[in-house]
């Protein structure tokens, strides 16, 4: 009995091993490709070389080929590839055998090393360095709710907003005009598409837009002081959107009072002090030591209203702002609401497309200036900035 049992198991081993014409069932599979980078794009200096080597598997008796566009420009299992020109490259590696085929798309950026900082493993994918933080005042500055605890120096006020982001939560920039400005641990490359992605707290009813701009490192110094290109929106060319608008904030001399405010086209207001919900003495940022100071940038027409219930909301505009509700360009998050922006959509100050290679620097800035009664001031908040190339 125990010989009978003993010839059975091993006619049933030998059958899934070598039955279906003695192939195996993982010869039979189609061949699947998976690339061994660390983010979804390659690099190489401008005349060096790069060897690109996919994982492969089920490739046996496979053909290989590799093509940009059209044209042929290998057919081994790896390419070596030579970055003769600066740009982005879209390469298509297929892999077929006669039990299928596999392809995959694999972009590769050629870059000039005097103009262009590569990343590489040990690079974030989340702006690093937070160079200046020059909010407005309004209901979450000084406030400890909002995190903020005897911050009196520019300094302090940049390593807030970075302990904020690496927990994920939100920073104010207050009313119009508050601004930050980040700076990435390598160059965001413009390869046509979505580059950067910015995480703010928008609600279906509640938009406060920032706008964003952006800068390349020209000089290679490591700071903003090039050129600022804003990334156009879509109510860019609208007629009720000012490119050139100031406001003025004034100190308060009494605590927990308002903060007035003027303008450069003679309007003036004030940024309400709300005792119930946020009890700082001063909505006024500590760190900035002088009684006045003057915030400039492009102003949207506000889009807040109350109903007749006496609610507030603050309808979305329709793309290319942060911490805005869009259907477009934006999609709901764990940590908030993200908006994806186009290095190509950036202008110059005539409103001119300026092409830019990649950017360095990143600024976003309140763009509306309004208050909803008890909720506040209108004010851009900010969770977190990503170079959207290595994540998408």
């Amino acid at each position: 009995m125990n010989r009978v049992v003993c010839i059975i198991l091993f006619a049933v081993t030998l059958c899934i091993s070598s039955c279906n014409g003695g192939k195996t069932i993982y010869e039979e599979q189609p061949p699947s490709i998976s690339l061994s980078s660390t983010y979804p794009v390659y690099q190489v200096a401008l005349n060096n070389e790069i060897t690109i080597s996919p994982i492969i598997e089920n490739y046996d008796n496979a053909v290989y080929v590799w093509k940009i566009g059209s044209t042929t420009i290998g057919t081994d299992k790896q390419l070596v590839f030579k970055g003769e020109t600066t740009g982005l490259y879209n390469i298509v590696f297929n892999v077929t055998t006669e039990y299928g085929e596999a392809s995959a798309d694999i972009k590769v950026i050629v870059y000039d090393t005097d103009t262009y900082r590569p990343f590489d493993n040990n690079s974030s994918s989340s702006v690093t360095d937070i160079l200046t933080y020059m909010p407005a005042p309004g209901q979450f500055i000084n406030d400890n709710g909002a995190g903020f605890s005897d911050i009196t120096t520019m300094e302090e006020a940049n390593r807030y907003v970075e302990q904020r982001f690496k927990e994920s939560k939100w920073v104010s920039l207050g009313a119009f005009g508050g601004y930050l400005i980040g700076k990435f641990d390598h160059s965001v490359f413009n390869d046509g598409g979505y580059n950067i992605a910015i995480i703010g707290n928008a609600i279906t009813t509640m938009s406060e837009p920032g706008i964003v701009w952006v800068m390349s490192d020209e000089n290679k110094n490591g700071e903003a002081d090039d050129t600022w290109y804003q990334l156009k929106g879509s109510d860019f060319d609208s007629e009720n959107t000012i490119s050139d608008y100031s406001v003025t904030y004034y100190r308060p001399t009494t605590p927990k009072a308002d903060v007035e405010w003027t303008d450069n086209l003679g309007g003036s207001g004030t940024v309400d002090h709300l005792s119930d919900y946020h009890d700082a003495d001063t909505y006024y940022p500590l760190w900035i030591e002088s009684d006045t100071y003057t915030l400039s940038g492009v102003r949207l027409e506000a889009h807040n209203v109350q109903d007749a219930m006496g609610f507030w909301s603050s309808t979305p505009y329709g793309w290319g702002y942060a911490d805005n509700y869009s259907d477009i360009d934006g999609t709901q998050t764990s940590e908030g609401y993200t908006n994806y922006f186009k290095i190509n959509n950036a202008v110059d100050a005539e409103g001119e497309n300026v092409h830019l290679q990649s950017v360095d620097f990143i600024k976003i800035q309140t763009g509306v200036n309004g208050k909803s009664g008890i909720l506040g001031e209108l004010s851009t908040e900010i969770v977190g900035i990503i170079d959207y190339n290595l994540i998408k």
